[in-house]
C-alpha cells in the first residue's frame, strides 16, 4: 500500500511505474542467479565494501573447490596475484608491485562507487591450462557521478598562493572533479612524483589531490595526517611539500609514506597550509579501458557536461583523440605536446574507430625522456587503422 496519496488521475501513470520497477527487479535478480552459478571451470565472487575499499566476498567452499592463498591469476593479459583467504580476498596486485591493487582494479572495472552500498558488482574467475583469469561479470554501461568545479593548480606554489588569499594566482585553472555541493575550502592540485605512494592509502604520481583550507586549523588535528605545508627555504623564500605531519619534540618531522622518499624535520615555523580531504585517480573518472562510446555518451562516460571530440583540455582534463596516422607513434606510445605542459599531468586517451565511434584507450602518462605519452598497448584494430607505418619506430 503506498505512504502517499495518489490522485485518480494519476493511478495509471503510478501502477505503470510500479509494473516497471518490478519487472527490473525480477530481471536483476535472475540475471544475479545466473551469473552465480558456478561450474567445476569457474567461480563468481561478489564485490563488496569494507568501510574504505571494495573487496571481494568468495562463494562457500562447502561445494566448490576454490583456491587457497597466493594464486596466480590473468588480469587483463597482465600476470596478477590474488589472496584468497577462507571468505574473502582483500588484496591483488600485478606481479613484482607490493602495494595492494585490488581496489584499483574494482574502481576501474566498475567505477568509483564499486562494492559500495546499493551496486551489485561481480567479479567471475575461470580456469584455464595456464592458471585462473578474471573479468568482470557485469560492468556498468557508465557510471552517473556528481562532478562539480574546484579550483585546479599544476604546482603546490601556485596552490599555496590561492590558500594564502592572494590576489592574483597564476595558472588557475578549475577542474570537474566528483565532489558532492560546493565548498569554498576544497582546491584541487597534481600529486607529483612518488614520495607518498605507499601506505594504505598511497598517492601515486598523476593523482588529484583535494586540500581543505586548514591555516586556522590547531597543529594537534594535523597530526599523522597528510598536508600541504610550507616551510623556509635553504637561502631565501619557501618551499611547498605535501608530506604527513609527525610530532618530533617541539617541531614536526614531515614524513613520506614511501619508504624510499625523503623525511625530514620542520621547526615551529612551518605553516600547514591545507589538509588532505581525497585523492581522485584518473581511473576512477572514465569508464573501463577499451570501453566502445559513441560520440554522444562520452561527455557523461567522464561525467563532464560536454566535450569537444578534438584534442585538448576540457573542464580540466586533457583528452588525446586519435584519428590521424601521425598520432601513435608505437603500441603504447601517442605523439601530443599539450600546452603548456603541467607536471604530473595525465591524458584520457581516445582512437576513432571506423564506425565513427570511439575507443577508450585508457590513461597516458608523460615520458620525459621520450617526449611521448605512455598507455597500455592498444588493440591489433587500432593499431592497423593508426599506427606509424614505420616499425620500429622512428627515434625521436
Amino acid at each position: 500500500m503506498p505512504t502517499f496519496t495518489i490522485g485518480e488521475d494519476e493511478e495509471e501513470i503510478v501502477s505503470s511505474m510500479i509494473r516497471e520497477l518490478v519487472d527490473y527487479r525480477l530481471s536483476h535478480y535472475r540475471k544475479r542467479r545466473q551469473l552465480g552459478e558456478a561450474t567445476s571451470d569457474s567461480f563468481v565472487c561478489r564485490v563488496l565494501w569494507n568501510k574504505r575499499d571494495p573487496i571481494l566476498k568468495l562463494p562457500s567452499r562447502a561445494r566448490l573447490d576454490l583456491p587457497e592463498g597466493e594464486t596466480d591469476v590473468r588480469v587483463d593479459g597482465e600476470a596478477w596475484q590474488f589472496r584468497f583467504a577462507k571468505e574473502y580476498c582483500n588484496v591483488a596486485r600485478r606481479a613484482g608491485i607490493p602495494q595492494n591493487q585490488l581496489p584499483d582494479l574494482m574502481r576501474r572495472w566498475f567505477g568509483p562507487s564499486a562494492g559500495k552500498p546499493g551496486t551489485s558488482f561481480d567479479v567471475r574467475f575461470e580456469r584455464s591450462p595456464d592458471g585462473f583469469w578474471a573479468v568482470p561479470a557485469n560492468q556498468p554501461t557508465h557510471v552517473i557521478q556528481l562532478f562539480r568545479g574546484v579550483p585546479a593548480y599544476p604546482e603546490l606554489r601556485a596552490a599555496a598562493g590561492h590558500a594564502s588569499g592572494a590576489a592574483e594566482v597564476p595558472d588557475l585553472d578549475r577542474v570537474l572533479l566528483p565532489i558532492e555541493g560546493e565548498d569554498p575550502d576544497l582546491f584541487a592540485v597534481r600529486v607529483s612524483g612518488t614520495s607518498m605512494d605507499g601506505g594504505k592509502s598511497p598517492m601515486r604520481d598523476g593523482d588529484w589531490a583535494v586540500m581543505r583550507l586548514a591555516r586556522s586549523v590547531p597543529g594537534a588535528v594535523l597530526e599523522n595526517r597528510v598536508a600541504l605545508v610550507e616551510v623556509p627555504g635553504p637561502h631565501s623564500g619557501s618551499e611547498y611539500f605535501i608530506k604527513r605531519l609527525k610530532r618530533a619534540g617541539r617541531g614536526w618531522r614531515l614524513s613520506s609514506d614511501n619508504p624510499d622518499g625523503p623525511s625530514f624535520e620542520a621547526g615551529e615555523d612551518m605553516i600547514a597550509i591545507a589538509r588532505l580531504d581525497r585523492v581522485v585517480r584518473p581511473e576512477e573518472l572514465g569508464p573501463p579501458a577499451g570501453t566502445v562510446l559513441s560520440e554522444a555518451e562520452i561527455p557523461a562516460s567522464f561525467g563532464l557536461p560536454d566535450i569537444t571530440t578534438r584534442s585538448g583540455r576540457d573542464h580540466g582534463h586533457l583528452f588525446i583523440f586519435i584519428d590521424q596516422k601521425d598520432v601513435l607513434h608505437a603500441p603504447d606510445r601517442v605523439v601530443y605536446m599539450a600546452q603548456p605542459r603541467r607536471p604530473a599531468e595525465t591524458a584520457f586517451v581516445l582512437a576513432r574507430r571506423t564506425d565513427g565511434s570511439f575507443r577508450f584507450l585508457g590513461i597516458g602518462r608523460w615520458l620525459e625522456t621520450e617526449m611521448r605519452w605512455q598507455i597500455d598497448h592498444v588493440d591489433f584494430a587500432t593499431w592497423r587503422a593508426w599506427g606509424d607505418c614505420h616499425w620500429p619506430p622512428r627515434s625521436a
